[in-house]
């Protein structure tokens, strides 16, 4: 018995009765292995994981926690420590350990997002390299046009 074909599954739940599925269908020749051939799906489809289920917060998410930090900068600097604490709640440390805390935090968060979308981007390029990817493009969904 020979395989020729692997196709490889996988759904995703958005949350919201919202789901995204990716079905990626590989032809064999006589030569090529089934193990290695399915592994290689295996990490494409684990690079192509929606952002909520790779762990990665989106970028309103991160734009968020961004103008927080900015707030908290601003209070930094004009208030006194016992205004900010009162503002902002008890908090382990310093204001200043605080704020430098949660700046380290989002610049994390803006790491682990430029590589899942890195990630992202080698994978689908893959796909393309293997034939199965084209520019799809409904002109329903183009805004700018008036037809």
């Amino acid at each position: 018995m020979n395989v020729t074909r692997i196709t490889l599954d996988r759904l995703y739940n958005l949350g919201n009765f919202e789901h995204q599925k990716y079905s990626i269908s590989v032809d064999l020749a006589p030569d090529d292995s089934a193990e290695l051939a399915l592994i290689g799906l295996e990490k494409v489809m684990a690079a192509l994981a929606p952002e909520n289920h790779a762990g990665v917060q989106s970028h309103s998410e991160l734009g968020r926690t961004q103008r927080r930090l900015d707030c908290l900068k601003t209070e930094l600097v004009a208030d006194t420590k016992e205004e900010f604490i009162r503002k902002n709640g008890w908090f382990e440390g310093t204001p200043q350990e605080y704020v430098a805390r949660i700046e380290q935090a989002l610049n994390e968060e803006k790491a682990k997002r430029l590589s899942y979308e890195a990630r992202a981007r080698q994978a689908r390029a893959f796909l393309d390299k293997l034939g199965g990817a084209a520019e799809w493009k409904d002109h329903k969904l183009d805004w700018e046009q008036d037809e």
